[in-house]
């Protein structure tokens, strides 16, 4: 300090004062973190300081975050009781959401957890539907990888849940099945698996009487789409249709009061210069239909799903603002009309059946 007094300068003041603001933002850190929560968000509690800070921080959207924070509330609750069923259960159910987030190292350290905490569990029929829950976690972590222990895990699954005859579980664990034999390279088992799962998920739609409760059938939708991608890899025009049209009956007024048609049903009633363009919208591509009476035409396309939901957005801002240079009106026609205008001379009548997108 003497050498400080005795200086003409301002210069060892500043790095003086420099010195000072980093320790106190150092102890700031080690006290409250890099991201202390706001004051609204610390008067709602811990569920809601996680929350913010998965959204400000780590940059989740609100729906993510929320998929995170829940389970992780959950597991504090759990650990708090000790209750190791609780415990075991919200950890394979979190490993899922992780992994779908790409947080691939963390689900597998919560599927290992989950593992190691079965024994614990006294009662034994709680323990099988633990066990469910962690051979799910376990088939969606080795899927990418080992193919061969998903088919496995999903296997010990299925063979838990027949015995409980849960047939909505039936059809998702089948969906899993299917998926690991397809990157599995064994298409015949993925056909059995794929007919196994929609025949239970059909059965759990015609005995349902609620229509709320549909929703929570949305992962097994995915079954369809499955068995429409493989049947055209097959080949098998006529099925991939009629799976395409049957996954269209997304309610019970629509399962319960329309039959879907056949293709052949289709080109029947059809008219000469008449096409009908039916899209099928999966993960990573979109099948575009060319039905006409004298035959039909499937055109693959790489539009995702997320980039079709972008593409409706952008023409749906445009007409709710009444751009006047619409530079999204010409997306839907290159990315549909486009690449099937060959299969189009001669039709004078068009008519576009779109998709869930």
């Amino acid at each position: 300090m003497r050498f400080f007094v005795s200086s003409r300068t301002a210069v060892p003041y500043r790095r003086l004062v420099a010195v000072v603001e980093r320790l106190s933002l150092d102890f700031r850190v080690e006290r409250w973190g890099r991201w202390p929560p706001s004051a609204v968000a610390d008067r709602l509690g811990p569920a809601a300081v996680l929350l913010e800070r998965l959204v400000t921080r780590d940059g989740y959207t609100l729906q993510e975050a929320m998929a995170i924070a829940l389970p992780d509330q959950a597991l504090l609750n759990a650990r708090a009781w000790n209750r190791e069923a609780a415990i075991a259960e919200v950890l394979a159910q979190r490993a899922s959401t992780l992994l779908a987030l790409g947080r691939t190292a963390d689900a597998e350290a919560d599927v290992t957890e989950a593992r190691r905490r079965l024994p614990a569990i006294s009662d034994a029929a709680f323990r099988s539907r633990v066990d469910v829950a962690v051979l799910t976690a376990e088939a969606d972590l080795m899927l990418p990888r080992n193919p061969r222990a998903a088919v496995s895990a999903a296997t010990k699954a299925i063979e838990i849940v027949r015995q409980r005859r849960d047939r909505l579980r039936m059809a998702q664990l089948n969906l899993r099945l299917a998926q690991a034999n397809i990157v599995w390279g064994r298409l015949p088992e993925a056909q059995v698996a794929l007919n196994e799962g929609i025949r239970s998920f059909d059965e759990e739609r015609a005995s349902l009487n609620d229509e709320g409760r549909i929703s929570t059938l949305d992962e097994s939708w995915q079954l369809f789409d499955t068995a429409v991608l493989l049947a055209l890899r097959s080949g098998d025009e006529a099925r991939a249709f009629a799976l395409s049209e049957s996954a269209r009956s997304r309610t019970l007024v629509e399962a319960k009061g329309n039959r879907p048609r056949t293709l052949a049903a289709v080109q029947e009633v059809m008219q000469p210069g008449e096409a009908l363009i039916a899209l099928r919208q999966f993960d990573t591509e979109l099948a575009i239909w060319v039905i006409k009476r004298d035959g039909t035409e499937i055109v693959r396309c790489a539009l995702t799903r997320l980039d079709a939901a972008r593409l409706v957005a952008r023409r749906q801002d445009e007409i709710r603002h009444e751009a006047l240079t619409p530079d999204a009106s010409a997306d839907p026609f290159n990315q549909i009309i486009r690449p099937i205008s060959r299969q189009l001379p001669g039709v004078s009548k068009l008519v576009v059946v779109p998709d869930h997108v």
